[in-house]
């Protein structure tokens, strides 16, 4: 049986998986540079359960990640129209250009607490180790014919649950990434790739932040 964690709220990425980044052909650069210290998020915004298991095929070393949103609680979130808030969940790292990345459940009417028990798994590359991923996880008021209004942010690195082989954890919601002066640089150099896709996927979720039109009519 799986305890439920109360994470460190993650809103950094880690180093191993950034410094990777500059060498492959782009991902295996993410974690330490945009991530939490271990004290979690100061004046979080909500938070988020989740229940990640982890699997390595024997015969084919394929790795599997299954996460299971089951849901959201305390979001702090004003709008004088319907809050539809939905969670989105974003698989980071190397050798994913040909896989599925991203996961959306469907959206809860006016439900600052709502539930979704929806899952998805991810399948990972296998020329590179666990440590080179993690999922970030959004929060995100659905608005019908525009841009969705992002409430919290958090991220859950997959080195972090390998040896356990799964983790059921609330993980507290940020406003933003944080990222330290290599995380800068790496978006800096990511953001010139004009004709790479999967780099501006990149440096669009690292430069998500709550949305300023909170307390707006939808």
């Amino acid at each position: 049986m799986v305890l439920m964690d109360r994470a460190p709220g993650l809103t950094k990425t880690n180093g191993d998986l950034l410094c990777s980044l500059l060498v492959w052909p782009l991902w295996d650069l993410l974690p330490s540079s945009f991530c939490h210290e271990g004290s979690g998020v100061d004046d979080p915004v909500g938070e988020v359960s989740v229940h990640v298991e982890f699997f390595t095929h024997p015969g084919t070393s394929e790795h599997k990640v299954t996460v299971k949103v089951v849901a959201a609680n305390d979001l702090k979130w004003q709008t004088s129209g319907i809050f539809r808030p939905f969670i989105e969940v974003n698989i980071i790292g190397p050798h994913l250009s040909d896989k599925k990345r991203k996961f959306a459940t469907k959206s809860k009417n006016n439900s600052w607490s709502p539930k979704y028990n929806e899952s998805i798994q991810f399948t990972l590359g296998t020329e590179t180790g666990p440590e080179c991923y993690e999922l970030q996880v959004c929060v995100k008021d659905y608005c019908f014919a525009r841009e969705d209004r992002t409430v919290g942010i958090a991220i859950l690195q997959l080195k972090d649950i390998v040896q356990r082989g799964s983790c059921a954890c609330w993980l507290p919601l940020g406003r933003r990434i944080h990222m330290d002066d290599t995380g800068l640089t790496v978006l800096r150099i990511l953001s010139q790739r004009n004709n790479d896709e999967v780099a501006k996927e990149f440096v669009k979720l690292k430069s998500d932040t709550r949305s300023a039109e909170e307390g707006s009519s939808s």
